[in-house]
Formats: C-alpha cells, structure tokens, sequence
C-alpha cells in the first residue's frame, strides 16, 4: 500500500492569553447589603428599647413622686396636729406656706371638721370653706387613712388630722384634714427628655458598631470572595499561572485552597497535553487511534474540571450559609446586651431612689420642736446607732441655737432600749447644750429601759431625770421661774383655754 506523504509540521505560535474580562456590575455589592440589614435591624431595635424605656421612665417618675408626696403629707400632718393643739394658727399658716415652696409641691390646705381652711399657702382661701372636692367629702366619712387621688397634671393626697396625740398620748380623734397637692408634669418631661438622651445614645453606639461590623465583614468575608472572583476570572482568561493565596483558617481558605489546586492541576493537565500533542503531530496521520484516545483524555480532563466547579460552587453555597448563620449569631448577642444595659439603668436607678429616701427618713428621725420661750423638746423615737447619735447631737445644737433655748427636755419615750454607746451619746449632748447655756432633762424613760441602764451600770448622774413629758415641761417652767397652775374658765372661753399657761 502507498502512503500518503505527510504535510511539513507548522512551527507552534506562541499562545496569547486573552485579555481579562471586566468584572460584572453589581447592583448592591454585599457590603452595602449587609450596612443596609444591620442598620434596619439596629435602628428599629433602638426605637424599640426608646419607646419602652420612655414608659418605665415615665413609671418610675410617677411612683417615686407618689412616694415624696406621700412622705411631704406625713410630715406636715405631724407638725400640724401639733400645732393644731396647742393652737398656733400663725405658726400653720407659715408652715402651709413654706411647705407650698418645696419642689413639685403646688397648694397645701388644712381644714377643720366644718370644711373651714384653717392654714393653706394661699392666703385668700384662710377662713373660709373648702374648694377641693376632696377634703369635705373625707370629712364627712370620718376617713381615718390617707387617700390619693390623680387630677390631670396633679397628684392630690389627703390625710387625717387628729388632735391630742402628741402632747397628752391620746387620741382625742378627728379634728380636721390635711390636702397637699404635687405637680407630675416636671416629673413627666424629666422621664421624656431622659428617654430622648438615651435614644440619642444608642444610636451613636449601633451606628459605630455597624461600621466596625462592616469593615470586620468587608475584610474577613467580601475583600477574599472578590479576590477569588477575580483569580476565577483570570483562569478562564488563560492565565494558567494564576493563583489566589488565600491561606485563611476559615470556609474561605478552603474555597481558595481548593481553588488553588485544581489551578495547579488544570495547569499540569495542559502542559502534558501539549507535551503530548507536540511528541504526536508527526505521526498524526498513521495513529488515528492515538488521536482518539488523545481527544479522550482532554474530554476526561474536561468533566474533571467540571466537577472541580461543581465542588467550588457547592463550596461557596456552604460558605453563604455559614455568613447567614454568623449574621443571625450577631442579632442575637445585640439582643441580650440590650437587655443587660437596660437591666443595669433599673438598678441605678433604683438604688438612686433609696440613698434619697435614707437621707429623708434620717432628717426627720431626729425633730426639734419649741413648746415656750426659751425651752425646747426633741422627741426621740426608735433604736439609736453611733450615726444617728451624731445627728441627734448636731440637730440639739442647733436647736438651742436657733431658739435662744435655756432648757431641753429629752423625750426618751420612744427609745426601747439604752446601751454604752446611748448612754455617752446624752451625756455628750448635755455636756454640748450646757457649753451653750442650756439645761437638759431626761423623760419618758419606761421601766424596761431603766432596768437595762441599772444592769449595765450606766451612769446618768448629770442628767436630770422626770417620769414624763408633762413633769419635765413643769420642772424646765419652773426653774425659769415660771409656773404652771389653773386658770379660772372665763365665760365664753373655749374649752382649749383650759391649762393655759
């Protein structure tokens, strides 16, 4: 057989790679999707946590102003049923007045049993009947507990006045009420301007905080997908050198590992290729089979390939997923520090209230009240500490000062037991009021308390000790030289002229 001369092989031409294709436009890049669902998620969360913040605030608000209310008309019903005995009218007028000057406290009002204004901070209403639809319907039910009741802007708080139990310790019953009206709606803006300030607050916060999530996000997540994209696209260009070197510890870096090495092999495959298509061009025409099992193997190499893609592609699928699962992960702890933040503003607050009511209760624990010229008595009701002892020193001290006092009577009536550290604190506070020119006197010992002075062998020699108030106020009048006796009823006195001095 005659064979077919062989055509001269061609020289190979150096193959070009193609030009790089341009990346593809995209509408929303990923970055700017994630600003845009974490922004949305933040702001909505942050107007969420306003709106309920401004109604615990608001809450808040109106409770802790029912509670001084409430100890405001406890104090000024106190001084007033004293006052109320012993008849001062000027001396409840100024206390009405100068109670109508402490904060959120708008009108204090003090009636008798006929609904007449015995004491109010206005001055026009003294003397003649009620005008609050309040205290005359109290009267008539003979009310015996506080009330409260809720006007628009106001808190309205009525208490009973009964007369004779401070200065005889009986109660003589009803003789009046007491009706201190309070503002809420400087208590109601404080709660809202405090709610704006935090909303302000948190969104400054989330905002910084979406910007560093999107740069962490932009440099862990979109910076390595892209240089992946652009490392594929340069591969299908020709540039069979390519690689992207991503070595990251994550889905990412196994993506671009993977990646990597199906480069590197799609890389050898075409170079033995070519090695083999170069060692077979001469025998083209007499191995016809050679050919055809060639053009296998590059068809081989091709589905090769194919799967290399179908793997990177479910790789990149896993990869979304796990982005979606961190993105959730995120929500979630946003959530739970919303809920510590607001957990630790209530209990600021809260302790705020008591350290204020503490300072309260310890400024009304230790009272000095003026029962003559020149003499005076401070009341002394519950267990004595080394603190409050301080405090009943300082405030007889300036007690005595403030009324020219010459003789203190310390009512001890209240006190249920008296150790060491009582007793140094009398004898103090006389050794101080003496150094002032006063006298002090000890009453309303019980028997229980003088049992606990006897065993634990205190000594109260220095202090001159009566049985009750009305002996110390009859000992103090009388070493002023002064004398409590009997005065003859004149006709038409009331029966409250009855033991005047």
């Amino acid at each position: 057989m005659s064979s077919t001369p062989k055509a001269p092989a061609k020289p190979d031409k150096a193959a070009r790679p193609a030009a790089t294709p341009p990346p593809p436009r995209l509408r929303l890049g990923l970055a700017g999707k994630l600003v845009i669902f974490v922004g949305v998620v933040l702001v909505t969360l942050s107007l969420g946590m306003s709106v309920l913040l401004l109604q615990v605030a608001k809450r808040e608000a109106h409770e802790s102003l029912g509670r001084e209310g409430d100890a405001i008309a406890s104090t000024l019903n106190h001084t007033f049923e004293v006052l109320v005995e012993q008849g001062t009218s000027g001396q409840m007028q100024r206390v009405a007045a100068n109670s109508a000057l402490l904060p959120d406290v708008r009108e204090v009002t003090v009636v008798d049993l006929g609904g007449k204004v015995l004491a109010s901070s206005d001055r026009s209403a003294l003397g003649k009947p009620a005008r609050s639809r309040y205290l005359l319907p109290f009267i008539t039910r003979g009310g015996v507990l506080p009330e409260a009741h809720e006007e628009d802007g106001s808190l309205v708080i009525v208490r009973p006045l009964l007369g004779g139990k401070y200065l005889t310790n009986t109660d003589s019953g009803l003789v009046g009420a007491v009706e201190v009206v309070l503002d809420r709606r400087a208590v109601v803006d404080k709660a809202e301007r405090k709610a704006l300030g935090l909303l302000g607050v948190q969104l400054g916060g989330y905002a910084l905080l979406s910007a560093l999530l999107v740069l962490a996000l932009r440099s862990i997540v979109v910076v390595p997908l892209y240089r992946l994209a652009t490392a594929a696209r340069r591969a299908r260009a020709g540039e069979r050198g390519v690689r992207t070197r991503i070595r990251t510890k994550d889905e990412i870096g196994a993506v671009s590992e993977a990646f990597d090495d199906m480069a590197r092999e799609v890389q050898r495959t075409v170079a033995t290729l070519e090695d083999w298509v170069k060692r077979r061009t001469a025998a083209l025409a007499e191995e016809v089979d050679a050919r055809t099992e060639a053009l296998d193997q590059l068809a081989e190499a091709h589905a090769e390939a194919t799967r290399a893609n179908e793997e990177l592609r479910r790789a990149h699928e896993e990869t979304e997923r796990a982005l979606g699962d961190a993105t959730q992960a995120h929500a979630a702890l946003e959530r739970a520090h919303a809920d510590l933040h607001r957990t630790h503003e209530q209990l600021v607050t809260s302790m705020a209230e008591r350290l204020q009511l503490a300072e309260t209760v310890k400024a009304m624990s230790t009272p000095v009240l003026r029962i003559y010229r020149g003499v005076i008595t401070m009341p002394l009701v519950g267990s004595i500490d080394e603190a409050r002892a301080k405090q009943i020193e300082a405030s007889l001290l300036a007690g005595i000062d403030r009324h020219d006092a010459r003789r203190v009577i310390l009512d001890m009536s209240g006190v249920p037991f008296v150790d060491v550290e009582v007793a140094r604190a009398l004898v103090r506070a006389r050794r101080c009021a003496e150094l002032l020119g006063a006298r002090v006197s000890l009453v309303g010992m019980s028997g229980q308390v003088a049992m606990s002075v006897v065993r634990a062998g205190l000594d109260l020699s220095g202090l001159v000790t009566l049985a009750d108030f009305e002996s110390g106020l009859v000992h103090a009048l009388g070493r002023m030289g002064l004398e409590v006796r009997p005065v003859a009823r004149r006709r038409g006195a009331s029966k409250r002229d009855d033991g005047a001095l």
